[in-house]
């Protein structure tokens, strides 16, 4: 059981009523309330203006805005958890939306090579355009092959899990060199414990993160950077 319209934690709208000076009826926002006040799918929403920011002007599908919420959660998460990233390789397990941001950031950030795996074709063949060096068909052996074949057979220096299935959190350990580290941003779609290759994890004396919580950093400057981004076409989300 759940309140009308949850949970819908990613929304744009027109303000039709204010007890905020910050924002005037007939304003376009960005909504990126917390999940439990969320209400997205709802057709009005009450959302505290902590959670709104105004959309810049945009030449383009409105709807392109709309991706400020995904791309300011990726941003949110990747500074704050990566390594200098200058001239070292990064493994990027999955390429949905998260995982293409990613794979922009990370050569934005210096990336010398880009590794990148997934099921779809189509996301494989688009990853090129963000900064993916290898694309690689995400079976098993594949993905292993390629990491190694690309690294001198030592690994990864930094991977991003952006999947969120429990066997590409078990797969990841063996992705990442010694001494190497990652950021757990997939989430699984399970509540119960998963699989995770503790004893590799331990003898590789590897670093991993986790980040939570993007709506509630202050002025949602993580959320403003992505609109800024799409409006200003850095980043293409078509």
């Amino acid at each position: 059981p759940a309140p009308p319209g949850f949970p819908g934690h990613e929304g744009m709208g027109e303000v039709v009523e204010s007890r905020d000076k910050a924002f005037a009826v007939g304003e376009m926002v960005l909504t990126c309330p917390w999940p439990t006040d969320a209400g997205c799918f709802a057709e009005l929403q009450t959302i505290s203006a902590a959670y709104c920011l105004k959309l810049p002007d945009y030449n383009g599908p409105i709807e392109h805005l709309l991706m400020a919420q995904q791309l300011g959660s990726v941003l949110y998460s990747f500074r704050r958890n990566t390594p200098d990233l200058h001239g070292k390789t990064v493994m990027i397990m999955g390429l949905g939306s998260a995982g293409i941001f990613f794979s922009y950031l990370a050569k934005r950030a210096g990336a010398a090579n880009v590794i990148a795996s997934d099921l779809a074709e189509a996301r494989l063949a688009l990853g090129a355009q963000f900064g993916v060096d290898v694309a690689v068909k995400a079976v098993h052996s594949n993905v292993v092959d390629a990491v190694m074949d690309h690294t001198n057979g030592q690994g990864a220096d930094f991977l991003i899990e952006a999947v969120g299935r429990s066997d590409s959190l078990l797969q990841s350990v063996d992705l990442v060199r010694t001494g190497g580290a990652m950021l757990l941003f997939g989430l699984p779609d399970t509540s119960e414990p998963v699989l995770f290759n503790f004893h590799d994890f331990f003898r590789k004396k590897l670093s991993a993160f986790a980040e939570y919580g993007a709506q509630h950093e202050p002025d949602l400057v993580s959320f403003s950077h992505a609109l800024t981004l799409i409006a200003q076409k850095e980043m293409d989300v078509s």
